[in-house]
């Protein structure tokens, strides 16, 4: 018996399913879905634009929201968070088919140039101990710190 895996995708293609696929986040059938799998605060401070939050360890939400052949592509903070791979694995011995990891996360859509949704200002971002944010990339910098460090989950 062999066991299905998931497929990793990169920055590029990535790129190329947003601009030539579509995104739908709410059909639970149609289109595509793109999931940041970091905790609540993480996804308020650095997000892809279009994607939607379902913290890893709740993959029962994957289930209730998507059909199993629907096309998912999960993404973290960067390439050191296994986060995505190990929701991605999860869900495909869920069943589902059609499971995609972004393995280069947040940093590598930022490294690309790539627009980084966010809290409407950092005043409203929650903020960790001796933490100086300067800009988008500051802040995604700051969020990638704190998950290698464990204040985020």
């Amino acid at each position: 018996m062999t066991t299905q895996q998931f497929s990793t995708i990169d920055r590029h293609d990535l790129e190329q399913r947003i601009a030539t696929h579509s995104l739908n986040n709410q059909d639970r059938h149609r289109g595509f879905a793109l999931v940041n799998v970091l905790g609540e605060g993480a996804f308020e401070m650095a997000r892809i634009p279009g994607s939607i939050n379902i913290p890893h360890g709740n993959e029962d939400v994957f289930e209730r929201r998507f059909a199993k052949d629907k096309e998912i592509i999960v993404y973290c903070a960067s390439p050191d968070c296994h986060a995505s791979d190990n929701v991605a694995a999860a869900l495909v011995t869920r069943g589902f088919r059609r499971v995609y990891d972004y393995a280069g996360g947040l940093s590598d859509w930022q490294q690309g140039g790539y627009a980084i949704a966010s809290w409407p200002s950092i005043d409203e971002a929650p903020t960790l101990p001796n933490a100086s944010v300067r800009g988008e990339a500051g802040r995604v910098q700051l969020l990638i710190d704190a998950l290698n460090s464990g204040h985020l989950a």
